[in-house]
Formats: C-alpha cells, structure tokens, sequence
C-alpha cells in the first residue's frame, strides 16, 4: 500500500508539471503575438505619420497653385482689356482710313 500513495503524488506532480509546461507554452505564443501586434502598431503609425506629412505637403502644393491661377486669371483679364483697347484703336485707324464703311 505504499506504493500506490507514492505513484499517485508522483502522477499528480507530473499533471501538475505538464500543465505547468502548457501554460508557459501559451504565454510565450501570446507575448510573440503581443510582439508582432506591437510591429504592426508601429507599421501604421508610421503610415498615419507618412500620409499626414503627404496631406500637409499636398495642401502647400494646392494653396501654391491656387495662387498661380489666380495670377493667371488676372493677367488673362489684363491682357483682355489691353486687346480691347488695340481693337477699338485698330477700328478708329480703319475708319479715319476708309477700309471699312463706318
């Protein structure tokens, strides 16, 4: 009879010491997949960082064109005026010359 008291302490020490082996298994599983999430938290700030930096750089390029139209829109209006001017002086010219009836 005592062997068997023996055996069974030592069966339950082994159960003890095996499901001891499973939880540290399972813990290292998760803190490499903690690791990994980690990476990939670091991944997508990084792409937040770079698509924020783009936007800010997308908006100066955008207020700088934006500003170039608005010159051209007004040398547009200069120059239109200006031909105006040189066709109402080219229709006087014609008329004092006669080349076209008044």
């Amino acid at each position: 009879m005592a062997d068997e008291p023996e055996n069974l302490t030592l069966k339950l020490l082994r159960e003890i010491r095996d499901k001891q082996n499973q939880f540290e298994e399972k813990q290292n599983r998760f803190e490499a997949e903690q690791e990994r999430f980690a990476s990939l938290l670091g991944k997508v700030a990084d792409a937040v960082t770079q698509i924020a930096t783009t936007q800010e750089r997308h908006s100066e390029v955008l207020a700088q064109h934006s500003a170039l139209l608005g010159k051209l829109y007004e040398i547009q209006q200069n120059n239109g005026a200006r031909l105006n001017v040189i066709e109402g002086r080219l229709a006087i010219i014609e008329k004092h010359t006669g080349l076209v009836k008044a």
